[in-house]
């Protein structure tokens, strides 16, 4: 709908002091009917509310669904309109009492969790919707034979019923929700429905007919007009058969008119029925779809409207068909009488023979068309959408004086309206948690984010948040989770749940495949991202290959990587860049190209484990770029219950050497083994931690050369208390890397909690207390390991001090902590607060 036009100036209702209003206008989008009448009903009806003086303090769109094609403009630039997200309804708790009001509450385009927001269910002080019919329910052997449509429309009554205002399109819808949904008789208010103003009369000047005949050729004069659709209720096939019983001399050749989209079967079906009743091919036009402009044209050059339904909700046709000048018959069912209140104009749906001398006096009787007339005419001006906005304030005012003022005196105490609440009207709970969505892998995925993410869930104080779980991991992993939560697949946020209804979203990644559709979730849905690694080539890569796996993209893993590098940094780096193959992770580390600049830009807020990932983000973003809030979380050090690093350690004869962790070329292990052999021969090296066959033999072959081979141990992958055993017979712990990716180590936190000592080149320890690591050079020599080694081992007094500080830090740094850090940020981004950041 594109007219703007507005109705004489009325004055606007008293506005309500009380109350405020957020709009659901989703039915503007629906896939199903986003041109028919419920949509246009739900648009007029809130353009007049706010031309009304109604409260209305926001207009929510349904994020998950398509913008709606046709919005008048002063909706569609409207400061109002916005998307019903857990932001938008948390913002109206924080300013007062609100009321919901879904227009269409009976949407099925979508899983409920999709349609409907649950966080404007929990937040607002009362909820507001629309009745529009009960036909599925009353004619329930025709509409909902099928569990998978009867279902969720019996699930979706059930919001009607928890509502605290029911407002019917008409009286007898009204009397239908009272009688098949039990409401409460003073919780229903029948409010009617209106017309567009641009419907009317023809302007002076034009020729609706030409129009029609323009836009359908087939219509050759003056016609009959009926607006149908290919279904039982409207009761097409019985408008045929009374249409050919009308005399020859009534009809004087005018044809029948059916506007409406129609499937091929059906319009067979219609013409054969044609055919039977004696009508010639064309007496019968069938338009197809029409627009609204050919509709009103073809409601101002029609010699009568017909609508003969069996059950409407409201009948907005024939007020529309009365508004553009026709005379107009309905059937006297359900709620039709209501449109012109006139008897006469009204025949048994069923009673062929009635209608047809209703359509024969209406064409032929003069006296008889001016009653019709005359009571289109008045039905026109009686039925109006300010008209239908004054009574829907008034109902709001109702709440505003029961609902709101108990609300008010209870301190904010809410109205839940959850599926199968039973009742409506005076139902208070608390504020509700603020809603976080958990995304990321946990155990048992063989990943150190998703061992971390078990232990900070397990240390969390869940006071004030609902936390779900959203795991990454293969179908049909079980998992055990650390709190008592709901725990979902991860693929059930986005086409089961919706992400926008959470306060809050936190992704946890880190740079490997277990990250993969964490990572494209967090690309299209704004969250915090907690990054526990700051260069992530390796993500990339992954995620490009899962593109091509799982999402059918036909290209190769080089092609999406060099297409992501060109869109994040355009002219920043060369070309070249990303032609060599392999790629080299050092060539783009030199280049400070480290690949987190899309998740950053789309984040609300920022977790990172170190200075260092702060400064590699900093740089990566590129010149002037906007960070969001950024908090710096320092690795927290396991305890013992996680961690039994406290056992009795095994009697040794030699100071031990410990490398914790993957063992890869990258940790420059080689120059480790160097460098215990050249402290002497008093000194083991024993790397803890899955190693490549390949790796391994080449590092017990170079031990043999340098003396070494009764001196080195390689365990392979451990378990818990093996590994733990390890660090409690360390005297060092050399934890080396030849290029850091802005990660921490979680085995250099591991030997902390240990109080072993650590010498390291991993540039993210140097956030760590002075004393708690010695620090040495990504690209250090032989000769400075050695020494940096052989001053803890050999120095009692050095080995003592670092062996406190570590002890003194792993008691203050825990994840007890690092949990309360995580619950603030959360609790910030959820409430809107920019927080205390670095």
């Amino acid at each position: 709908m594109t007219s703007t036009a507005s109705p004489a100036a009325v004055p606007p209702v008293a506005p309500l002091d009380d109350l405020r209003i957020v709009v659901d206008l989703q039915a503007a989008q629906s896939i199903a009917h986003g041109e028919r009448g419920i949509a246009r009903y739900s648009i007029e009806l809130t353009r007049a509310l706010l031309r009304r003086g109604a409260p209305v303090d926001a207009i929510t769109l349904n994020p998950n669904l398509p913008n709606p094609r046709r919005l008048p403009s002063d909706l569609a630039t409207s400061p109002l309109l916005g998307f019903a997200t857990a932001r938008t309804f948390a913002d109206q708790q924080r300013r007062g009492p609100f009321a919901y009001h879904v227009m269409s509450p009976i949407e099925l385009d979508l899983p409920a969790p999709l349609v409907f927001s649950r966080a404007g269910f929990d937040r607002a002080d009362a909820l507001v919707v629309v009745l529009y019919d009960l036909i599925p329910l009353i004619f329930a052997e025709r509409y909902l034979a099928n569990p998978r449509v009867r279902e969720p429309y019996l699930a979706r009554l059930e919001l009607v019923r928890s509502a605290d205002l029911v407002l019917a399109i008409s009286e007898h819808t009204r009397r239908d929700g009272i009688e098949h949904l039990g409401l409460d008789p003073a919780r229903v208010v029948a409010i009617g429905g209106g017309v567009a103003e641009s419907f009317g009369p023809p302007a002076p000047g034009t020729d609706p007919l030409a129009a029609v005949h323009d836009a359908r050729p087939s219509v050759r004069g003056e016609y009959v007009l009926t607006v149908a659709g290919y279904e039982w209720r409207k009761n097409t096939e019985a408008l045929i058969e009374a249409f050919a019983q009308v005399p020859p001399r009534a009809l004087a050749g005018r044809q029948l008119v059916v506007a409406c989209a129609v499937p091929a079967e059906g319009e067979r079906a219609w013409r054969e029925h044609a055919a039977r009743c004696g009508l010639a091919p064309d007496d019968l036009v069938i338009t197809g779809y029409v627009d609204e402009s050919l509709l009103q044209s073809l409601y101002q050059a029609a010699s009568l409207f017909v609508f003969p339904s069996r059950y409407e909700g409201y009948g907005l046709p024939a007020l529309e068909a009365a508004r553009c000048g026709a005379a107009v018959l309905t059937s006297d069912s359900s709620s039709l009488p209501e449109i012109l209140e006139l008897a006469s104009s009204t025949f048994p749906a069923d009673d062929i023979a009635a209608m047809a001398e209703r359509m024969a006096a209406a064409l032929t009787d003069e006296a008889f068309r001016a009653e019709l007339l005359v009571a289109g005419a008045r039905a026109g001006v009686a039925h109006t959408w300010d008209a239908v906005a004054d009574r829907t304030i008034a109902a709001y005012a109702t709440l505003s004086s029961s609902a709101f003022g108990s609300s008010i005196a209870s301190q904010g105490a809410r109205l839940t309206t959850q599926k199968g609440v039973e009742g409506g009207g005076g139902r208070r709970r608390a504020a509700p948690r603020a809603r976080v969505a958990f995304v990321g892998p946990l155990p048992p995925a063989e990943s150190g984010v998703a061992l971390y993410n078990e232990r900070v869930l397990g240390a969390m104080d869940l006071a004030g948040l609902d936390v779900h779980l959203f795991v990454e991991a293969p179908p049909g992993t079980r998992h055990d989770p650390p709190i008592d939560a709901p725990c979902y697949p991860i693929d059930a946020l986005g086409p089961h749940l919706d992400p926008r209804d959470y306060d809050t979203v936190l992704y946890t990644m880190g740079n490997s495949g277990y990250h993969v559709r964490t990572f494209d979730l967090a690309r299209r849905i704004p969250g915090v991202v907690w990054l526990h690694d700051a260069y992530l080539i390796g993500l990339h890569l992954e995620w490009a290959l899962w593109q091509i796996r799982s999402q059918g993209r036909a290209t190769d893993v080089l092609t999406i990587f060099r297409e992501e590098i060109a869109a994040l940094y355009g002219g920043r780096i060369p070309a070249d860049l990303v032609l060599v193959e392999p790629l080299s992770h050092h060539a783009f580390v030199d280049r400070q190209v480290y690949l987190n600049a899309g998740l950053v830009r789309g984040s609300r807020r920022l977790v990172l484990n170190s200075e260092l990932a702060h400064e590699m983000v900093r740089l990566d973003a590129g010149p002037d770029a906007m960070l969001p809030p950024t908090t710096v979380l320092r690795h927290a050090i396991p305890d013992r219950s996680v961690l039994p690093v406290d056992i009795r350690p095994t009697r040794r004869d030699r100071p031990l050497v410990v490398a914790l962790g993957i063992v890869h070329a990258i940790k420059r292990p080689s120059v480790l083994l160097q460098a215990v052999a050249a402290l002497g021969h008093d000194v083991d090296v024993a790397f803890v931690g899955p190693c490549e066959p390949e790796l391994e033999r080449e590092l017990l072959t170079e031990a043999r050369a340098l003396g070494l081979a009764d001196r080195i141990t390689v365990t392979g992958f451990v378990d818990v208390a093996t590994y733990a055993r390890w660090i409690s017979d360390a005297t060092v712990a050399a934890q080396l890397r030849d290029v850091s990716f802005g990660e921490s180590s979680g085995a250099i936190h591991d030997a902390i909690a240990g109080g072993v000592p650590v010498v390291t080149s991993i540039a993210s320890a140097a956030d760590l207390p002075v004393d708690v690591v010695s620090m040495v050079t990504p690209d250090c020599s032989v000769a400075a390991l050695t020494e940096a080694l052989r001053r803890v081992l050999r120095n009692d007094a050095v080995h003592g001090s670092m062996h406190r500080a570590a002890r003194d830090y792993a008691a203050t740094w825990t994840f007890d902590r690092v949990a309360d850090e995580i619950r603030t940020v959360l609790l910030d981004d959820a409430h809107g607060r920019m927080g205390t950041g670095r």
